[in-house]
């Protein structure tokens, strides 16, 4: 006999009986290979599987009394019976389309961008002509030779062009002897702006896959003349922790810079500086993702400061303990100004989820960037994310709205 409720860990895929069912499988299972619940009439409970058998959707609705809030079923009906799996509700809607992003090489299929809006982030109508500025690379069918840094630059978050003075891409392809065991490549770009400078900081990873991973740094100075490129940092994970994978960066003053990166395997590491561009020796942060939802794996992370809240925000995505690495949601976590290496995960559901079958994004959720604006009563998040489909193409798309994060009034409004 089933209980009232199954819990299937990975990607929090759940299975009950319901009360009008014809039948209903006293042994379900979670199909690792397919990431289906699998009941004993051989039907999986999944969307793609059952609207390619020809079965039909009966509805999407609120469940309640589930041991997680705010998540949604997916029924579908046969002459033999009904097959029912739960799958965790995002706080955000995923994007219908990908924006149009110019790449150097032509494919326009991007990937891990980092953006910075300077209304919000910085009270400026514009840096050299326009209010957003992204940093990523391009990856075409998921090739890293092409995965070299690149600019575009927006007024309206959504229209996107290479910007007049600058020259796609700002780095090559990295010139090594590749073997079979030692591939190497660019990627991971992250885009930070110096006010005293009024320059951009553009970070990015190199990667001698199996050996090491290198920060580097260009400086964009304001009349978009660029400076050398420096070697902000070397891991060749000797020290027993790992590389570094996905550099996300606060720069809380002149002299107070941080940085977080990955090791790709469950940890994320802190290091710290005073210029930018010279780094202690990592730390290891506290790992809160081990416990939340079953257990998931951090792999690549975006940050964001709030100085109303007096926290720095990230958005992380990453894959369950229990589940193949491509099953991969986004979930949301932050530190405390004052604490940089404690996070926490104050949010029970996921901020984002791969797409529906034959959308753009129906594969894999990837690094995410966003702004926080706060609001009368709540912040709104503005979220590009990177995501590749089933046919192996990679772009980044748009969405917004409210996660429900801690919101401070203002003391001083009357």
């Amino acid at each position: 006999m089933l209980s009232d409720l199954f819990f299937y860990t990975k990607p929090l895929l759940y299975a009950a009986p319901q009360k009008d069912a014809d039948t209903i499988s006293s042994k379900v299972a979670w199909n690792k290979v397919e990431n289906v619940v699998m009941g004993s009439i051989g039907i999986p409970a999944s969307g793609e599987k059952l609207l390619k058998m020809g079965f039909s959707i009966r509805q999407i609705h609120q469940v309640s009394g589930l041991s997680r809030p705010e998540t949604r079923s997916l029924i579908a009906q046969s002459g033999k019976g009904r097959i029912f799996a739960v799958t965790p509700t995002s706080l955000l809607a995923n994007a219908p389309n990908y924006l149009s992003i110019p790449t150097y090489e032509g494919s326009g299929e991007g990937t891990h961008p980092s953006v910075i809006d300077f209304k919000t982030e910085y009270n400026l109508d514009q840096w050299n002509g326009f209010r957003y500025w992204m940093a990523f690379t391009p990856y075409p069918k998921g090739n890293s030779n092409y995965e070299n840094p690149s600019l575009a630059a927006s007024n309206d978050g959504q229209t996107w062009v290479v910007p007049p003075g600058i020259t796609n891409p700002l780095e090559n392809t990295p010139n090594h002897i590749l073997t079979s065991k030692y591939r190497n490549y660019n990627s991971d770009p992250e885009l930070l702006y110096d006010p005293d400078t009024r320059s951009l900081n553009l970070y990015w990873r190199e990667c001698l896959l199996n050996y090491y991973d290198r920060i580097w740094r260009i400086k964009i100075e304001p009349d978009l003349k660029f400076g050398l490129k420096e070697l902000c940092l070397e891991e060749r994970g000797l020290d027993g922790e790992g590389l570094a994978l996905s550099p996300a960066i606060w720069r809380k003053s002149k002299n107070e810079w941080y940085m977080w990166t990955t090791n790709g395997y469950s940890l994320i590491h802190l290091y710290m500086s005073r210029d930018g561009m010279n780094w202690s020796k990592r730390q290891r942060c506290n790992t809160p993702w081990y416990t939340w939802n079953g257990g998931y794996t951090p792999w690549h992370i975006a940050a964001k400061p709030n100085y109303q809240e007096h926290r720095v925000e990230f958005f992380i995505n990453g894959w369950s303990n229990h589940a193949l690495h491509r099953n991969q949601l986004l979930f949301y976590a932050e530190v405390s100004m004052d604490d940089p290496i404690h996070f926490q995960m104050p949010l029970a559901n996921a901020v984002l989820t791969k797409g529906f079958i034959n959308n753009w994004d129906d594969e894999m959720i990837y690094r995410t960037t966003f702004t926080v604006e706060r609001g009368l009563s709540s912040y709104m998040y503005r979220v590009w994310y990177s995501a590749e489909s089933k046919t192996i193409s990679w772009h980044i798309g748009y969405t917004e709205g409210k996660l429900g994060t801690k919101f401070t009034p203002n003391k001083n409004k009357q």
